[in-house]
């Protein structure tokens, strides 16, 4: 016997209401026999059908096919044996949209594994001329092609394999790669279906990767703007200081200077690759006064000819700025913070008296003369600050040693590799020990400022990866639900659970690469837009001015964006996945 049914019987609970569609049914039917279930409506044909179809489970009894109890069969078993023994008419038509009437009839075939050749010839073995006359061979019918919405199903169960086989006989081959590329167009043409839903999702997307892209090149910006105004605002990447004058952040200001073998120390410095120049600096604290106004001022005394070798910026507001040479005794000049000149009221060209604890601790004073007025951006430092050449701020502290060598060099990427290299030679080139330390450790705000914009930055693509989730999320279980019975049909015919819920992500999948590359087309254009629109930001608090606005966008953010939103909507389509996973054939066949 083919199939042999054995006191079945079904249940089914309606609320407090149990209904017994089958009691106590034996079937048998034989190979090659035709059997009609004849009955009127509500008598259990179609439970006993779905339970012969190995579409359900009976709550007693027993189902024999081929003699195998159908019950003792795992769940990829029955997938297989209904894709390779069974065949189904659906009395809805039950047809994949997607495909067309020839695609219909091949697709069990395909999941099975059956090569292409041999696919092609069991489905045109039963090709109706009809439908190749009409084009539905390679479209899929229309609800009022009713004569070809009937034939495929019938071509579906024809093609199957002739022949009762155990239900554990494996497939042929996997689909491999080339299954899931076909699995891949599915899902692709499954979007076509619903355009406006499609680009509404794309939309959602298109704009979070725009939200990305434009937030991380204002922050890289931001970044890269930050380090390189304090490196070249007068930092340097690079100091050396005498140990014992050496603090966590540099050198100690207050303490009198203690390099004395700094011009040797200066020209191992210089004589590193990648180093552009190396310069000898004092710093001073002391009054500044003019007539009867004084303030409190924190100074640098420098070599200006070296400080323009490694590009220290230095922002003249007024005047000129300090010349290369030494100034003579008597001619000593310097460079003013715009706002401590206007506490002062001094202007370029004024006399303005300096006061400081010599190294010896004594007071001495110079009469110097404002060259130019300068700013560093920050109001703050600003009004104290105080600028002038080497020689003079050695006069003024009477000693010939420095307080550190500051090092520029032509990458600030290699700050690492230069100091390590750097700190070796020095052990050998200096009879005295001396600390190194690089721009990060000097400007401890930075990392303060870095780690503020990150937290902004993660805050706001946590709230694009919500937002983006939910929408797509939303959308996917919407389109599930519409298709139950589609599901259901492809469960019926052979499809494994692994497979529809495949299709699932794929076409989350394909969601987030379109809506990404669409995102990411929109970002350069709005980058670029940015970029060139010359946008001046207003002052940051405790900035003197603004800034132009500019966005530092790398060509792999592009490429992370896609798989940014590859791996969001990745994590949208589980859960629509998984309640393709757990439906119920039956119940998904009758969903309406």
């Amino acid at each position: 016997m083919l199939f042999q049914a054995r006191n079945l019987r079904k249940r089914y609970r309606l609320g407090d209401v149990v209904i017994e569609a089958l009691r106590g049914i034996d079937v048998e039917v034989a190979k090659g026999e035709f059997v009609v279930v004849a009955g009127p409506s509500g008598s259990g044909k179609t439970s006993l059908l779905n339970l012969l179809g190995c579409l359900d489970e009976p709550d007693e009894g027993q189902v024999l096919f081929a003699g195998a109890d159908l019950a003792s069969l795992t769940p990829a078993e029955k997938t297989r044996l209904r894709r390779r023994q069974l065949g189904f008419v659906f009395q809805s038509f039950n047809l994949l949209p997607v495909l067309s009437a020839f695609e219909n009839v091949e697709y069990p075939l395909w999941i099975d594994g059956i090569p292409r050749a041999d696919r092609k010839r069991r489905a045109e073995a039963h090709r109706e001329p009809g439908l190749a006359h009409r084009g539905l061979d390679r479209r899929p019918p229309g609800a009022d092609e009713r004569g070809a919405r009937d034939d495929v199903p019938l071509r579906h169960a024809r093609s199957r394999h002739r022949g009762a086989r155990p239900a554990h006989h494996p497939p042929h081959r996997r689909n491999g790669r080339g299954g899931r590329l076909k699995f891949a167009v599915i899902a692709l043409r499954n979007l076509s279906r619903h355009r406006r839903r499609t680009l509404l999702s794309l939309l959602v997307i298109a704009a979070g990767a725009v939200a990305v892209i434009l937030t991380v090149g204002f922050i890289r910006f931001s970044f890269d703007g930050l380090r390189e105004a304090i490196i070249h605002g007068g930092l340097g990447h690079l100091e050396l200081m005498p140990a014992a004058t050496a603090g966590p952040g540099g050198p100690d200001r207050s303490a009198p200077p203690a390099l004395a073998d700094w011009p040797r120390v200066r020209e191992a410095a210089e004589s590193m690759p990648h180093v552009l120049a190396a310069g000898a600096a004092v710093y001073l604290t002391g009054m500044a006064s003019k007539e009867d106004r004084s303030s409190a001022f924190v100074g640098v005394a420098l070599e200006p000819d070296r400080e323009r070798k490694m590009n220290l910026e230095v922002k003249i507001r007024g005047g000129a700025n300090l010349s290369d040479s030494a100034p003579p005794v008597g001619e000593d000049e310097v460079l003013l913070g715009v706002t401590l000149a206007q506490s002062l009221g001094a202007a370029p060209g004024d006399v303005v008296t300096i006061t400081a604890m010599t190294a010896n601790g004594t007071l001495n004073a110079l009469d110097v003369r404002v060259a130019g007025l300068v700013t560093t951006g920050l109001q703050e430092l600003d009004a104290r600050l105080l600028k002038t050449h080497l020689a003079t701020g050695e006069r003024l502290l009477g000693t010939d040693r420095v307080s550190s060598i500051v090092i520029g060099l032509d990458d600030t990427a290699r700050t690492q590799e230069v100091g390590d290299a750097l700190a070796l030679r020095l052990r050998s080139a200096s009879s005295e020990p001396l600390v190194l330390t690089d721009w990060r450790a000097r400007a401890p705000f930075y990392g303060q400022v870095r780690a503020l914009y990150s937290g902004v930055f993660w805050f706001l693509g946590g709230i694009v990866f919500v937002l983006v989730c939910l929408a797509t999320s939303n959308t996917l279980l919407m389109s599930v639900m519409e298709r139950v019975r589609e599901f259901g049909t492809l469960l019926a015919i052979g499809t494994g659970r692994g497979q529809v819920a495949l299709m699932v992500v794929l076409e989350a999948l394909w969601l987030g690469v379109v809506g990404a590359l669409v995102g990411d087309a929109l970002a350069a254009v709005l980058v670029m837009a940015i970029n060139a629109g010359g946008i001046e930001m207003p002052p940051p608090p405790g900035a003197a001015a603004g800034f132009p606005l500019q966005l530092a966008v790398h060509p792999g953010d592009f490429v992370a964006v896609v798989g940014l939103m590859v791996a969001v909507l990745a994590v949208a389509a589980i859960f629509p996945a998984l309640r393709t996973v757990r439906l119920r054939i039956v119940d998904a066949l009758g969903h309406v």
